[in-house]
């Protein structure tokens, strides 16, 4: 792995770089001013890129750089002593895949890298280059945490969630938009943030604001606003079919929100060949996710997974937005089949819950596939991230 790191006042980040070239023989390099930054990204390319953020450098500008002249590598902000720097939070919504609030262990580094599949996207280059210049989360991270604080609270209100989600306006008008989309089922209108936490309850409620940041990055992104609708409204249909189960995990909810969110990354990344493949799925009712690796040797499945892990997403969501499209060949449940399952009760149970790229409904799965329930899975042990 080729990881260069950014420290200005050489001290406790230049040693993490030592200790993983050691001990994980990484190839590393460490530069201390934003010339010698110009020069490493220019000489070669890295799989990651780790900046420090104190009161000696601004770390925000290596990844700036970095998001310019590399896109696929991955950036982390170590932020030391740092505080609320308005600084900072710009990196956070802006430029930063990543934020630490101090230096780690070289094995905490490895593990977050590997999590994010820094140095093991075996995907084409320029879908790899996109997913690298898609900003982080905006803002959720933030939110996400000030709402599992609230969470804990067992007084929380649904005001008090609300006050949390307003403060990110963009992500407020989709958490409604997603709510009277059909999440909250047939309870009428949902004219504010106050109804639809009381619809939702808490738990779905934190999944939904998860999926409206994403589809508010995918809104930036300049591709056809028709195309993200599609994937919104598939996503709702998915997500309201996992809910209505009863008998899925908690996270298949928000991964059936964003199982297609890879398609905006497709058409970002091939404009023209990915809009005449679907023009022509359409002509020739074919699977598009068949086309897309016929043609460009990689699917919205695989893009979306890869932009999930690059968002640090949870594994078992990751693993529902890759196996979606494709058919367990188990003859048992299985954890990573819980995306195909979920897609596959959407398309039988709601006309909504096909996609504009749907073309009938596999007939030949196996028989647990239908019945599925959560305690058919073995436990390999608790969730890696609560949502």
């Amino acid at each position: 792995m080729h990881v260069l790191f950014v420290d200005e006042n050489p001290g406790r980040l230049t040693q993490l770089a030592g200790q993983v070239a050691s001990t994980y023989r990484w190839n590393t390099t460490t530069v201390s001013t934003i010339g010698e930054v110009v020069g490493a990204l220019t000489a070669e390319r890295w799989d990651a890129l780790i900046a420090a953020d104190d009161e000696f450098g601004d770390g925000g500008s290596a990844l700036a750089l970095a998001r310019l002249k590399q896109p696929s590598a991955t950036r982390c902000l170590v932020r030391l002593g740092r505080g609320n720097d308005p600084s900072s939070a710009l990196a956070v919504a802006e430029i930063a895949h990543r934020v630490l609030d101090d230096v780690p262990s070289p094995a905490s580094l490895r593990a977050m890298l590997v999590v994010m599949g820094v140095g093991g996207m075996r995907a084409p280059q320029d879908l790899v280059d996109t997913i690298g210049a898609v900003a982080g989360l905006p803002s959720v991270a933030r939110i996400l945490t000030d709402l599992k604080t609230i969470l804990t609270d067992p007084t929380c209100s649904a005001d008090r969630v609300a006050a949390v989600v307003r403060t990110e306006p963009a992500i407020a008008a989709k958490v409604l938009h997603l709510a009277n989309a059909g999440l909250a089922g047939r309870a009428g209108t949902v004219h504010d943030l106050e109804q639809a936490a009381a619809l939702l309850g808490m738990r779905v409620l934190r999944q939904v604001v998860l999926a409206s940041a994403a589809f508010t990055a995918a809104e930036q992104l300049g591709v056809d606003p028709t195309l993200v609708a599609a994937v919104q409204r598939h996503g709702v249909a998915v997500a309201a079919a996992a809910i209505e189960s009863g008998t899925l995990p908690p996270h298949a909810a928000v991964g059936g929100l964003l199982l297609d969110i890879g398609l905006p990354l497709m058409a970002l990344t091939w404009p023209d060949v990915h809009a005449d493949l679907r023009q022509m799925v359409h002509e020739r009712a074919v699977p598009l996710h068949v086309e897309e690796m016929r043609v460009l040797g990689t699917s919205h499945a695989e893009a979306g997974a890869l932009l999930a892990r690059r968002w640090s997403l949870p594994t078992g969501v990751v693993e529902m937005i890759a196996g979606h499209h494709f058919v367990p060949r188990s003859s048992t449940p299985e954890r990573r089949a819980l995306g195909y399952v979920v897609h596959r009760a959407a398309q039988l149970g709601d006309p909504a819950g096909r996609d504009i790229h749907d073309h009938g409904v596999e007939v030949d799965v196996p028989e647990w596939v239908d019945r599925w329930r959560v305690e058919d899975v073995e436990r390999t042990g608790p969730p890696d991230v609560e949502l």
